[in-house]
């Protein structure tokens, strides 16, 4: 199951989020009514049974999840992040449409389905997106949303989708086995452009070669969305290739991680 004892060719390694989702109820019984019924503002307030402000749901896979506004009084704690909050037709509408998008790589949306349970909207600048994920909130994910008349909405909103969800998989993962084995080893980030933890390095190449597995599987099923995926595989391929082959402070499942997620970009 987990990614060094699995020969599937699919970087989100399907069944994965399932299994650490288990785990985590496993480890701690207090949480099961937290997971099963899981809120943002229920995990904040450790109230399973906590009213949650839903502007609708998505069917992501096999899976429901709800796009979820937080009270304000909750939402000054995320000073770093523009909430949207007059967009909700709009946004449960695209947000389907990136599902269904996602949905067309096969088992692709019930990973992320299991693992963005809530959604949260964000505002971002014209033909810009931002998102937004937390370790400390296991099946959150935070994403802005285009504008009506904004190019390529669907697949920018599935590709935040994936980029988020994929780093709360990875947080899941550390917690059952660790990806860093030596603290303080840090690396240049393309993406960040400054020198970073290599536990960061490592989050940012997996979710940016997810992003790259799968853009490039809906490139060859839908031929109106090739331009935005040559566009941004490529980018992300150049933005890998500044990374090293074999970074130090990895664990041996953090090395192995890293070797599949830079050998799926750089053979493009």
């Amino acid at each position: 199951m987990l990614p060094q004892h699995t020969n599937d060719s699919r970087l989100w390694f399907p069944g994965l989020a399932e299994y650490l989702m288990t785990d985590l109820v496993s480890r701690d019984q207090g949480r099961r009514g937290l997971v099963d019924h899981y809120g943002t503002q229920r995990w904040l307030t450790g109230d399973a049974n906590a009213s949650i402000v839903g502007m609708g749901t998505v069917r992501l896979g096999r899976h429901l999840s709800i796009i979820e506004q937080l009270p304000v009084s909750t939402t000054c704690s995320f000073s770093n992040l523009t909430f949207a909050d007059d967009k909700c037709s709009h946004a449960c509408a695209l947000i389907q449409e990136a599902a269904e998008v996602l949905d067309s790589v096969n088992t692709l949306a019930d990973t992320i389905g299991c693992l963005a349970r809530s959604i949260h909207l964000l505002r971002a600048p014209r033909d810009h997106d931002i998102s937004h994920s937390s370790p400390h909130l296991p099946f959150s994910v935070f994403v802005s949303i285009p504008e009506p008349t904004e190019r390529d909405a669907s697949l920018r909103i599935a590709e935040s989708l994936i980029h988020e969800s994929m780093h709360l998989q990875l947080t899941l993962l550390d917690t059952v086995e660790p990806l860093v084995g030596t603290s303080g080893t840090c690396g240049y980030s393309p993406w960040k452009q400054e020198i970073r933890p290599v536990g960061g390095l490592l989050h940012g190449i997996y979710v940016f070669a997810v992003i790259h597995q799968a853009l490039g599987v809906l490139a060859g099923l839908q031929p109106a969305s090739q331009r935005y995926c040559v566009k941004r595989r490529n980018a992300i391929q150049a933005e890998v290739g500044i990374l090293p082959a074999q970074p130090d402070g990895l664990s041996a499942t953090g090395d192995a991680l890293w070797q599949r997620s830079r050998q799926c970009v750089m053979r493009q």
